[in-house]
Parts: structure tokens; C-alpha cells; sequence
């Protein structure tokens, strides 16, 4: 995911997930983000593209990460995306 300072963002092969939490399909396109405050700072982030929002804050300012719930929460699986 690419997050532009307009508030667009850009989606390339980023894989989706059923209930079961088994990759179904990949997602890519264009749309909006915005997150959501929590006290002072925003913790979580949505975006209008792909299913599966939130998706949550986490990591470091060098090392910054970003994770969702896939398939049945109660079964603990996350989704990570990580800079480069």
C-alpha cells in the first residue's frame, strides 16, 4: 500500500481472505484512507479499497508495520504488511 499525503491510496496484489482465513483472491486499485483517533494519536487506518478494515498501527517509526484480523477472529490470524 502506498498512503499519499492527499489522502489517496494505492492498492497493488494485496491479498484477501475469506472467513476460514485462506487467501481467496488479491486486490489492487485506487481509493481514499483516514484513521482513527484514539485519545491523541490514531491507532488504526482505513482505506476504501479491499476488505478487511481496520487495519492497525504497530511497530516502530523505522520499522513500521500494519495489521488487520483475517478469517475468524476468534482463530488469532493477522495480515502484516511492513516497509521494505
Amino acid at each position: 500500500m502506498l498512503f499519499k499525503d492527499d489522502g489517496t491510496v494505492v492498492v497493488t496484489n494485496l491479498a484477501e481472505f475469506n472467513n476460514d482465513g485462506d487467501k481467496v483472491s488479491e486486490c489492487s486499485g485506487t481509493g481514499k484512507w483516514g484513521a482513527y483517533p484514539e485519545g491523541k494519536k490514531a491507532e488504526k487506518v482505513w482505506t476504501t479499497v479491499c476488505d478487511g478494515n481496520p487495519w492497525e498501527f504497530g511497530g516502530s517509526k523505522a520499522h513500521p508495520k500494519m495489521r488487520r484480523s483475517v478469517g475468524d477472529p476468534d482463530n488469532g490470524d493477522d495480515q502484516t504488511l511492513s516497509r521494505k
